[in-house]
């Protein structure tokens, strides 16, 4: 038997049997592969050096392996808070894209110090050297309040004083949600000209209204404490079928109202400022129609107007 037939039984049953414990007397795979025992341990090590998600013990005197679910290997780093460029090394190795639900819900329910909207395919370690990105992550693990100013060319109002609550990453960018008062805002990590920590310590407490609030997160344009509004829109024939209600949501508000005769689809979107879905529907134009409301309408006409008018 050819190596290559014998890695890919092996690995078959790891795969097979994730999460339970295959050593060196493993009767399926000693028929299967026609080997002695002694084969197998020398083959089942050679595998266990390769797959860093195969987990080595030993029971009863014996060697055994076994298959960790690349979910369960993201979980426990994020448990531990691991650092960032070594956690995503991880994600980028074990991660195909349809665990990126189960990355997104696991990065709520286990991190203290990140959440992620999308899976950030970047080269953080050149992240990690922006100054006001390990401000902030240090800030956040010791409960610090900081003391932001932002590029006058984006902002001149200065966030002082304020409590970096998470870091997120949302649709290719990194933000700092800051709580500011009774205010929450979204500050965008690259916007930031000078940070500085606090010596004075906060005490983590009654965040839940905020939590929940980040729990349904749209984009970084959603807004705090804002009753959302809601635009239906029509999807034409050409991109029907990329809003039909089996088809993933392009955004979390997103909702199937009905598909009509020519083929075009109605569906909603809550938002709590245009700028929140305006870039979506531009995505799409001219296959996107708003319906309603007319205001919505009418400020995605001053944008293409604005743009004709400098070309």
């Amino acid at each position: 038997m050819l190596a290559i037939e014998k890695f890919a039984i092996i690995m078959q049953e790891f795969h097979k049997r994730v999460g339970k414990d295959i050593d060196s007397y493993d009767v399926v795979l000693l028929d299967r592969l026609e080997i002695q025992p002694r084969q197998l341990a020398r083959d089942l090590e050679s595998i266990s050096r390769v797959y860093n998600n195969i987990v080595v013990s030993t029971k009863n005197k014996k060697k055994i392996y076994k298959l960790i679910k690349p979910i369960d290997v993201i979980s426990e780093a994020f448990r531990q808070d691991m650092d960032l460029s070594m956690l995503f090394e991880m994600a980028i190795e074990y991660m195909p894209n349809e665990l990126l639900e189960d990355w997104t819900k696991i990065s709520k329910a286990e991190n203290k110090q990140y959440l992620f909207y999308n899976m950030p395919y970047e080269d953080i370690s050149s992240l990690e050297k922006n100054i006001n990105f390990l401000l902030l992550q240090e800030a956040i693990q010791h409960h610090k309040r900081v003391t932001i100013k932002l590029d006058e060319s984006i902002q001149t109002d200065i966030y002082q004083d304020v409590i970096p609550y998470k870091i997120i990453f949302s649709d290719g960018n990194w933000y700092i949600v800051v709580i500011n008062q009774d205010d929450l805002q979204i500050i965008r990590i690259q916007f930031i000209q000078t940070l500085s920590i606090h010596k004075t310590t906060y005490k983590p407490k009654d965040f839940e209204r905020y939590q929940r609030f980040l729990d349904n997160l749209q984009n970084a344009m959603t807004l705090y404490g804002v009753t959302p509004k809601k635009a239906l829109l029509l999807a034409s024939p050409n991109i029907a079928r990329y809003f039909k209600p089996q088809m993933k949501k392009f955004l979390k508000t997103q909702k199937f109202i009905r598909e009509l005769d020519d083929g075009s689809i109605e569906f909603e979107l809550s938002y709590t400022q245009e700028l929140e879905i305006l870039p979506f529907i531009q995505k799409w134009l001219p296959d996107i129609k708003i319906i309603k409301p007319v205001e919505l309408n009418d400020a995605l006409k001053k944008k293409i107007d604005a743009y004709q008018k400098v070309l």
